[in-house]
């Protein structure tokens, strides 16, 4: 009998119902015609034939030379290797494509759209929530790579490991580029060897409990986040960015005299 939790993963390999009946039972058989397979997986015997031509053409099975057609499947370790190796070619051609934008005048059109857009809006309009850590995460990195002068980041201890597992790369070359990096955060339970290639891109600064989780970048942009990421679930963790000098400023006040205090 098939069982139909394993029906139903095959979808993750992109087959169908139907393309997943015939494979299971083609795998149990061994070899095999387009009429057994489909008494066995219970599927109509008018849409077989068409159901494991599309099976051979994903790469799940072989026909088998002579008359009458049969089929042999391909092992499901080979299976495995056979659409890896699809989605990193599929997924590198998306990526070539998406790359080549930059050099089209669609993509400078757009660009000159938003940035028209931006240069209209009243700064009291320049602010949005963002929700779960991969949006955070992400948005938090858009804003990194704009930075010309300063970042100031205070977080807490996870948040510091975090920040290393994400952005240290992105630290890297903004040093390289002149930016200063000032980290405010709980080191005594950090890793040493974390620590020691976080102190190569930024200066740190070893605070008990933080007042708040925020990022300044040059007195500008601000990202804050509203929950202690000790007590809430990432896909749960909210932050507000605002785009005004005028709060940005403050809080960056606010940042040196804790990071300069002794």
């Amino acid at each position: 009998m098939i069982k139909n939790d394993i029906v139903s993963r095959l979808k993750e390999f992109g087959l169908n119902n139907y393309e997943a009946k015939l494979w299971i039972s083609l795998l149990s058989r061994g070899i095999a015609g387009a009429s057994e397979l489909s008494e066995i997986a219970n599927v109509p015997r008018s849409r077989a034939y068409d159901v494991l031509e599309s099976l051979e053409k994903k790469g799940f099975i072989m026909i088998k030379v002579g008359k009458p057609i049969k089929y042999m499947p391909i092992s499901p370790a080979n299976v495995l290797e056979n659409l890896k190796k699809k989605l990193k070619s599929e997924h590198k051609e998306q990526l070539d494509q998406i790359s080549n934008y930059k050099d089209s005048n669609v993509f400078e059109e757009l660009n000159l759209l938003h940035d028209n857009g931006i240069d209209s809006s009243d700064f009291s309009d320049m602010s949005a929530s963002l929700k779960g850590q991969n949006n955070l995460n992400n948005h938090i990195e858009l804003c990194l790579k704009k930075a010309k002068d300063y970042i100031y980041l205070m977080t807490t201890d996870i948040g510091l490991k975090r920040k290393y597992d994400k952005f240290f790369d992105v630290f890297k070359k903004l040093k390289s580029r002149g930016v200063k990096i000032n980290i405010c955060a709980p080191l005594d339970g950090i890793d040493k060897s974390i620590l020691t290639k976080l102190s190569t891109v930024a200066n740190l600064k070893n605070i008990q409990k933080p007042i708040s989780r925020f990022i300044v970048v040059d007195g500008t942009e601000l990202t804050f986040m509203l929950n202690d990421d000790n007590k809430i679930k990432a896909k749960f963790d909210t932050g507000i960015w605002v785009n005004t000098p005028f709060f940005s400023n403050g809080l960056s006040k606010m940042f040196e005299t804790v990071f300069d205090k002794n």
